[in-house]
């Protein structure tokens, strides 16, 4: 017996089975919400990838979907059972236990007023059947309630709700790979590895290795685009990697919108190329993020995104621009990097990832500004020895010095191959006056680290400020990580 008002009954033959569906699907939601605390849902290195838990919570939702699909049709089934027994019983006759109890007794009770005239019976029969016809009134709003929900489930099939498959990604600034489901583990695990062999044991939340302490420098660089890294420490790059230390470059955007001429996929490709071109010269590893140039914004996702990046690359030195510069994908570069300075080591802030044993010593790359307060050279690396290096490393970026970049026009292409020459003798003497201005301007930070006699023949140079939120390097601590100082 389903009771749908107080006044109205029906009795309607149900399978057992059909409650028994709907219960065990509401029952599957409570238990897919419980497993889904058990487990960490797996992340790429561009943000959440629909991993175990997504596919049980997506679960769970076309489990509540199938539950409110049955009991909608068995609503419609109801209230068209209803309409039927009342369209089928005899005139003069109430629907026997269709209405129940209270409709006979009026029904009985108008009879015996109304006598045994035949035609008094049958003005009390209409009037009852008045009576019942304002009774269907009362089932309208059950038609209402059963057909809204057909069209909110109808309408959630058109956006794909219930549509069979995995749940789309969280992240809308980055796309990335479809990855494997990464083994279960309790919540709040923290991963511990042992890193005996290179690249062999622990995995990243990308599934690639982790960096092993091995006794080498990590070193990571981050700029805002695909010739940030390699303009403000290309030169320290290349004397750490020829040290035999790991360098990583990270451009957080794909440089998508950096040209006068074109942009989209085809340059964040061609940037992409020139970047991996300038890290085979280099000697170190580079990779660019799926982030659109001209968007990077200072979010968690990208916060953790850079916060997985250190520790994969177990980094000892993590260097980015300062968060006071003239380009907003520069700024916010900066503001990321020194929200990761505390973070990197707090272990269950991206647990797929193992933190930081130590935290890095985190360093601003050299500019001009000024406002609210100039660049601090704490230090200062010669690079006279790989001057020639760097400048080939940037040769390879045409697109930006040679055809001019985002705010480039036509006059500066080169229209023959002696235009062609004299572009990129320009580019070699624009970045050896570049690194001449930077040692001139710190030469006496270069004398403290070089004693008098070299710091005073340094030509060219790189530097770096010391951000105070990471580890505070001292002079001995400087020479570690800086291996080329004398």
């Amino acid at each position: 017996m389903i009771q749908l008002t107080p006044q109205m009954r029906i009795l309607v033959a149900l399978e057992p089975a059909d409650f028994r569906r709907g219960i065990d699907g509401l029952a599957s939601v409570c238990k897919e919400t419980t497993e889904l605390a058990e487990d960490t849902v797996s992340v790429s290195r561009y943000g959440p990838v629909p991993g175990k838990n997504a596919k049980r919570s997506w679960t769970g939702c076309q489990a509540v979907t199938g539950t409110l699909v049955r009991l909608s049709g068995i609503g419609l089934a109801l209230g068209w059972l209803g309409e039927r027994r009342r369209s089928q019983r005899k005139p003069g006759f109430p629907a026997g236990r269709l209405f129940g109890r209270r409709a006979r007794l009026r029904y009985i009770n108008r009879s015996k007023h109304a006598g045994n005239d035949r035609r008094q019976r049958r003005e009390a029969a209409l009037a009852l059947r008045t009576s019942f016809a304002k009774g269907d009134q009362a089932m309208r709003p059950w038609y209402l309630f059963s057909s809204g929900i057909v069209f909110g489930l109808l309408l959630a099939v058109g956006f794909g709700f219930t549509f069979p498959g995995e749940a789309p990604p969280t992240n809308p600034e980055a796309s990335f790979p479809h990855l494997p489901t990464p083994p279960p583990r309790p919540l709040g695990a923290i991963v511990e590895s042992s890193l005996s062999t290179e690249y062999s044991t622990a995995k990243s939340f990308a599934g690639q290795p982790v960096r092993p302490d091995d006794g080498k420098l990590g070193i990571i660089v981050f700029g805002a685009h695909p010739d940030d890294c390699e303009i403000r420490a290309g030169g320290a790059a290349a004397l750490w990697s020829k040290a035999g230390h790991a360098v990583k470059m990270v451009s957080m955007t794909n440089g998508d919108i950096g040209h006068w001429a074109m942009a989209g996929g085809p340059l964040a490709l061609r940037r992409n190329a020139e970047v991996q071109a300038a890290a085979k010269i280099l000697g170190v590893t580079t990779e660019v993020l799926d982030i659109h140039d001209g968007e990077l914004m200072p979010t968690l996702e990208n916060r953790k995104i850079m916060t997985r990046l250190i520790r994969q690359w177990n980094a000892d030195i993590v260097i980015g621009h300062r968060p006071n510069d003239y380009h907003p994908d520069h700024r916010y570069t900066g503001v990321l990097m020194q929200d990761t300075a505390y973070m990197v080591a707090v272990p269950f802030l991206c647990p797929d990832t193992p933190p930081m044993k130590k935290n890095p010593v985190f360093l601003y790359s050299f500019d001009n500004f000024k406002i609210p307060n100039p660049f601090r050279p704490d230090v200062v690396v010669a690079i006279d020895a790989v001057i020639e290096q760097k400048i080939d490393a940037l040769a390879t970026m045409e697109s930006q010095f040679i055809e001019g970049g985002a705010t480039g026009n036509a006059s500066r292409m080169p229209k023959n191959e002696e235009e062609r020459k004299a572009a990129f003798d320009r580019l070699r003497e624009g970045f050896r006056r570049r690194a001449a201005q930077i040692a001139d301007q710190c030469r006496t930070k270069l004398i403290d680290l070089y004693g008098d006699e070299q710091g005073q023949q340094v030509k060219y140079a790189e530097a770096f400020e010391i951000c105070e939120y990471g580890r505070q390097p001292n002079k001995e601590d400087l020479r570690k990580l800086f291996p080329f100082f004398p």
